[in-house]
């Protein structure tokens, strides 16, 4: 079966002008049944209508997409497009920083739009992602983009979306031969698992006191972008 995607059509409003008509396709709506031989109008990059032979106003491109299906976009609400490229490459990813408390970095300013992936994801069908820092345990504040546009100020839909924090855990262990071997002792592993929630909570208290000391002001309060 043929597909068209209708939102990668979207994310191409410069080559399409902002404004198109799909013609005769099987529209599959969010909330409805499918249309057979339905119509979408898209004005300036959004769907301003959805039905069944509706007027196209003088001069706008008409494509016709008889026999195909036309489909919403997918949101991918976790990844790391845009902040990583080749895994093995260490100067093309940009996932995380050195430490374990980043709350201050902001992903969306380290977003490529050049990245081939974010191709190659649009043209699969997802055109919108939560592209998320990683590492430590308050790995930063995650975006949520639209996958298309020339700077990372036209790919942000809402910046920050998210604080990550990556809880601790007890690792299971295991795995076969030598990373059994390698595997942590138990009580090793829990000792670390509680040490990490001790960091985390007084990260959290050092926060609150951060709090009431920018309210209280005072010639000696510093700014901590960690903190605000």
């Amino acid at each position: 079966m043929r597909s068209l995607v209708l939102t990668m059509l979207l994310a191409l409003p410069a080559a399409a002008g902002g404004a198109f008509l799909l013609r005769g396709g099987t529209v599959h709506p969010v909330t409805a049944a499918s249309i057979p031989g339905g119509d979408v109008l898209v004005r300036d990059g959004r769907i301003a209508g959805v039905g069944v032979k509706l007027a196209a106003p003088r001069g706008l491109r008409v494509i016709d997409v008889k026999g195909l299906h036309v489909y919403p976009g997918l949101i991918d609400s976790a990844s790391a497009l845009g902040l990583a490229e080749i895994t093995a490459v260490r100067e093309t990813v940009d996932v995380s920083e050195i430490g374990d408390f980043n709350p201050q970095l902001r992903a969306i300013v380290a977003v490529n739009p050049a990245s081939e992936h974010i191709a190659v994801t649009r043209a699969n069908g997802i055109t919108a992602a939560a592209t998320l820092p990683g590492g430590g345990v308050l790995s930063g504040q995650a975006a949520l983009i639209h996958l298309d546009g020339w700077t990372w100020q036209e790919m942000q839909l809402q910046a920050p979306a998210a604080m990550v924090l990556q809880f601790p855990v007890i690792p299971s262990g295991g795995g076969p031969g030598p990373a059994r071997a390698r595997r942590t002792p138990f009580a090793e592993a829990k000792k670390d698992y509680e040490k990490r929630l001790r960091e985390l909570a007084e990260f959290f208290e050092q926060g609150r006191r951060y709090q009431k000391a920018k309210a209280a002001g005072g010639a000696g309060f510093r700014t901590d972008l960690k903190f605000e």
